[in-house]
């Protein structure tokens, strides 16, 4: 409904659910003098919308107050807050409609074994109050916690993640930010079923065969919906063991294309330096399914990732049509991107 054919009083009332909804989840007393803010500046809820001061002097008090984006405030008004029925920044359109899904390894961090650093944390909690963001990545959700949140966490204690979705096993999996529970909940999951899953361990024990060594490599489960084979574990090799590894991915484009041959209808893919993942679906699965969730066209999501040529396994990705940012010269080219993204939302292109 336009704001136009919105009451005063409708639009009050809207914006007084919110803070309840706000107020409920905190230490009420934190915000005892809401009473000066609203109830005695303004005097009643209508005259706190329609009141110019109420967008220009309050809004910094407003949005530090009832937790929301600044952006809402700059860009739009407080009518325009009140067409929505939580403060959840996820629930609000961001200034663009543009969304980003960024692989993990050697997108965001140095690389496999590696938790993303300080500068990535603080560009990504920037990014996040323009734009929606999806990590999708072969690993697990345990992994993106340890590598992109919890390193989050610990600078920005108290960050609301309602902005984030997380993307373990390529998108098989699918995680939403719960900001009543203060974490992350599953809300999707394609599986295979367990005779499919032990079909894929033989297979891939079969093609690895040669390069398979017991002690030093293993087969995971991830999730319901995909078996990974690790060639070098973390435990067992160093990170310039892994880094030196299969370079030129002839072992392990080998092993996929095996396992494709003995199981039709599965999707092999190198993963990782040392790794091959195994699912009913490729990488392009998770982007058209997050698509969905975002309520967005898939042309309206931009991706990065750093193998996006054919034989790499964000190439799915290319074939589906997505527009994608290789990331050529690791982390700190991903940081160049964001911070250029950032600009733009800032004014106001994108």
């Amino acid at each position: 409904m336009p704001i136009e054919n919105i009451s005063a009083q409708e639009r009050a009332e809207n914006i007084r659910k919110n803070i309840e909804y706000i107020m409920k989840k905190g230490n009420i007393s934190k915000y005892a003098d809401l009473t000066e803010l609203i109830g005695v500046k303004y005097k009643t809820w209508g005259s706190f919308l329609k009141n110019p001061t109420s967008k220009s002097s309050a809004k910094k008090n407003f949005c530090e107050y009832f937790k929301i984006d600044p952006y809402m405030l700059e860009n739009g008004s407080l009518e325009d807050l009140a067409l929505f029925g939580s403060p959840k920044p996820a629930d609000m359109p961001r200034k663009s409609n543009i969304c980003i899904l960024t692989d993990m390894d050697s997108v965001l961090n140095a690389g496999p074994t590696h938790k993303i650093g300080p500068e990535m944390a603080e560009i990504l909690v920037k990014l996040a109050a323009h734009y929606r963001i999806g990590v999708i990545t072969g690993q697990t959700y345990a992994k993106i916690c340890e590598k992109v949140i919890n390193p989050i966490k610990e600078i920005y204690n108290g960050f609301d993640f309602s902005s984030f979705h997380l993307l373990p096993t390529q998108g098989l999996e699918i995680y939403q930010y719960n900001s009543d529970i203060g974490d992350f909940e599953k809300i999707f999951e394609e599986k295979l079923n367990d005779d499919v899953m032990d079909r894929v361990e033989f297979a891939l024990r079969e093609a690895a065969e040669g390069h398979y060594v017991e002690g030093l490599s293993r087969i995971e489960r991830r999730g319901g919906g995909q078996v990974t084979l690790v060639l070098l574990t973390d435990e067992k090799s160093t990170r310039e063991m892994k880094q030196e590894y299969d370079r030129d991915r002839k072992i392990r484009n080998a092993i996929a294309a095996r396992v494709e041959e003995l199981i039709p209808g599965v999707v092999a893919v190198p993963g990782g330096t040392t790794s091959v993942d195994v699912s009913k679906a490729g990488k392009q699965f998770g982007y058209e399914k997050i698509a969905g969730i975002w309520g967005v066209k898939p042309s309206q999501i931009l991706c990065f990732c750093d193998e996006a040529y054919e034989g790499g396994n964000d190439y799915a990705l290319v074939k589906a049509g997505a527009f994608v940012r290789t990331i050529r010269f690791g982390w700190r080219d991903t940081l160049i991107a964001f911070k250029d993204l950032i600009e733009l939302a800032e004014q106001k292109i994108f």
